[in-house]
Formats: structure tokens, sequence, C-alpha cells
């Protein structure tokens, strides 16, 4: 019936969305030659004859929309000179399209994004200067509506300040350097708002591409920054997981510089065991930060890592797996992240490099591989022993972990933490860090997220 025949139609218009984040100009003109069709069906008398009823106002405004989508991102697909002509087409036939039954969009909702969008594909057609698109944005952004979590406010809230990114060079101005501490305040605030996982894959997208522009301000906000207020707001589980990581590194740092500082030697640039005595603060710093960076690629797949309740697909669980070489990139991009890149490309290799992932890092080849041991077995002891944040499994007894450890000692992991584990003091260390430790992070955690909340509403 026509219901079907409408259902038909309201798909195929989606295949559009399989061509996003390519970036080929032969699949571009594809992409365009698909949405003509589906705007001449709308016009053609066979259809409208056989579906009468059915909402073609609606069928072309989502249509037209998917055209002016094509340049998302600053145009980072790459649309030429001609298709972007074709685009700006679009964009005047949808304000058209709109202006002839105002009433009719406004109930429908949808439309707010359109100006800009109109604006950017104007830009990049070479209709529209910069000041004016820059101006435009800014109109349409100062508008928003601040707890919108729907795609009209994720157009908004992230990506106007995207289009901005990729406006910017290298020599900002002191006008982009407060625009940017205005977005990244503004961003963190929208997203510890997120009310759940199913508004935040929708925004997904587009926060990925702010994380992979990210300008360091160091006297606003740094990536280290930025990066651990992500995860606070995205996922709280993993950002615990980092701070216990980050506070169980530390304390095995501690412990080694004690008992045996010769391991290391090398970290930082030192030369002995003295040189170690002398950059204890300093050594104890890195180890800590490190450890709390080692998960920042998870950033970028967190729709992936909200998957609950079921075993992972194959391909899902790659995605989880690409997670250090994502982390690393993105680390090393950044003054104040970059010295951690080895640490979060190696915390899943074993301590032979016998097995983990990636396989092509080998760890014994950085500096840093007494940390990256570290994070290592952190990033396990925590996993391994966390029934709060891991409630679908019973957490192990330190006791067990550490037995588990002594039998990987030599292939998974360092001989070295199997002796140092033996040390009774820092054992009780850790059974406190593990039991009322991990409780005062869950804690702080909340009244943290609980007190941005508030101060946002």
């Amino acid at each position: 019936g026509e219901e079907l025949r409408g259902l038909v139609l309201t798909d195929a218009r989606f295949v559009s969305a399989l061509y996003e984040g390519v970036t080929d100009e032969k699949l571009n003109d594809l992409n365009l030659d698909l949405l003509d069709h589906m705007m001449r069906v709308s016009g053609d008398a066979f259809y409208l004859n056989a579906m009468p009823d059915f909402d073609w106002k609606y069928y072309q405004f989502r249509v037209l929309g998917y055209y002016l989508q094509c340049t998302d991102d600053g145009n980072k697909r790459g649309f030429n000179k001609n298709q972007l002509k074709r685009i700006l087409a679009a964009a005047d036939a949808i304000e058209k399209l709109i202006s002839s039954d105002p009433e009719y969009f406004k109930e429908i909702g949808g439309t707010e994004a359109i100006p800009f969008m109109c604006a950017r594909n104007r830009y990049y057609a070479g209709k529209l200067s910069e000041n004016d698109y820059r101006r435009a944005l800014m109109t349409e952004y100062e508008h928003r509506d601040r707890k919108a979590f729907g795609p009209d406010g994720n157009y908004d809230n992230v990506l106007i300040p995207l289009e901005f990114l990729s406006l910017m060079n290298e020599r900002r101005t002191a006008e982009d350097r407060l625009m940017l501490k205005t977005f990244y305040r503004n961003i963190s605030a929208y997203m510890f708002g997120m009310p759940n996982a199913g508004a935040l894959s929708f925004v997904m997208e587009y926060f990925s591409g702010i994380v992979q522009r990210f300008y360091e301000i160091p006297s606003v906000l740094t990536f280290y920054e930025f990066g651990l207020q992500t995860l606070a707001a995205l996922h709280p589980p993993t950002y615990i997981h980092s701070l216990m990581v980050g506070q169980i590194t530390e304390c095995l740092c501690n412990y080694l510089i004690e008992s045996d500082p010769e391991r290391l030697v090398g970290v930082l640039g030192t030369k002995n065991a003295e040189e170690v005595a002398q950059k204890r603060g300093e050594l104890l710093d890195f180890a800590y930060k490190a450890a709390l960076c080692h998960d920042f690629g998870k950033i970028l797949i967190i729709d992936t890592i909200f998957v609950y309740g079921r075993r992972l697909l194959d391909f899902e669980f790659d995605i989880i797996k690409s997670h250090p070489v994502l982390g690393s990139e993105l680390l090393r991009r950044h003054e104040s992240t970059k010295r951690y890149a080895d640490v979060a490309l190696g915390h899943h290799r074993f301590y032979d490099d016998s097995r983990g992932y990636p396989e092509s890092f080998k760890t014994g080849e950085s500096p840093d591989k007494p940390i990256i041991d570290m994070v290592m077995c952190a990033d396990c002891m925590d996993a391994a022993t966390d029934s709060v944040g891991r409630s679908y499994n019973r957490g192990k007894t330190l006791g067990e972990y550490i037995t588990e450890v002594k039998e990987g000692s030599g292939t998974r992991y360092a001989p070295w933490i199997a002796d140092l584990l033996d040390n009774p003091q820092l054992r009780e260390d850790l059974r406190f860090m593990l039991s009322e430790g991990r409780s005062a992070n869950y804690r702080d955690t909340f009244l943290l997220l609980k007190s941005v909340k508030e101060k946002d509403s």
C-alpha cells in the first residue's frame, strides 16, 4: 500500500548517508546524482499520483538538507567547484521551499540550522566572503539552544565551532583565541549535559572533529585538561578508571624509586640512579599524568565503548583495539601531552612484546619502557579488581591479581613488577586504593558531574 511505498522512499533517501566520510571526487558526483534522482521523484507525476497522501513537502526538505550536509566539517569531503554549484542550487531551493509555507516548517522543526548551512555552501562556492560567513555562523551560534541535544542542537552547539576551527590557521588572532576559549568552555558544558547515550550518538561525528582539530591555549585550556574533561562528561567509568590507573601507577613508581631506581634510568633523560632520585617529583608527575592520558584514544570511539549488555562483534572489538594508536596520535599533536604518547601506544603490549596491540610497536625501543610496563600493570589491576564500574563481573582480590602477575612474570608483566609487589607496605597501599580510594573516586566524580549540571541549569 501507500504506507509501504512511503517507507521505501524514506529509506531510499537515507542511502545518501553511505557517502559520508568519503573523499573521492567520483563518489561525490554519485552522491549528488542520487540526490538529484530523489528530487526528480518528488516532481514525477507517476509517483505523485501513486502516493497522493505522502508528505512530499517534507520529503523535499529532507533531501535538500542532505545536499547541504555534504560540506559539513569545512568541506572535508572535498567537493569541487562544479559540485559546489549543484549544492548551491539546493541551498537556494530549500530557502524557497521554507518561505513557501513558513507555518508548516515551523511546526515540523528541523529548520534552525538551515541559514548557517546555506551560508557555508555559499562561502565554499565563492558567493560569500569569509567575514560574512563568520558573522552568519556567530549569529546562529549566539541564538542556539544550549540544552537542545537533538540534531539541530548538535549542529548549533558543536558543528558551528567545528566550522570555525576549519577557518583558522596557525597564526590565530586575539579574536580567534577568545572565540576558542568561548567554544571550548561551552562545548564542555554541553557534553556534560548530554542526557543519555542515544543523544551522544548524534553528536559524536562532529565532536570527534573538535577533538582532532583541537588548538591548545596554554593560559586557558590544554589538551591534557580538555581530554580529562571530555572523558568525565562522555563516559564517567573511563574517567574513573583513568584516575585509578594514574594513582596506582604513581604508587608503583614511588616504591620503585625507593627500591630500584636503576630501573627508571633513561626516563626523562636520566643517566643514573642519582639523577632518578633527584628527579623524583618530576618522574612521579610524569608517571601519573601519562597514566591519566592512557585511554584518550577512547574519546574518538566512545559510541562503541557504550555497547553494553552483549558481546562485542568482531569489527567492534577491532575498533576498541584501535584506541592506543588513536590516543598516541592525539597526544603527539599537543605540547601538554606529546611526551605521554608512547605510554598510550604501548599500554596493551606485553612486557616481552610477544602479544598485545598494536603489534607494530615495540615497547623495548621506547625510553619510557618502565612507565609503559607500570601503566599496563595498573590498567590490568584496576580492571581485574573493579566490581563497581564492571558490575557484570566479580572483581578479583588484590591477592588473586598478584598471583596472576607472578604467573605472567617475564612475559606479560615485568619481572621487577612481580618483585615489587612482594613489598607488604605497597600491598597495603594498593588494597586501600582499590577499596576506599576507588569509592572516593566514584563519589568525587559523581559530585563533579552533579555540580557541573547544576551550574549549567
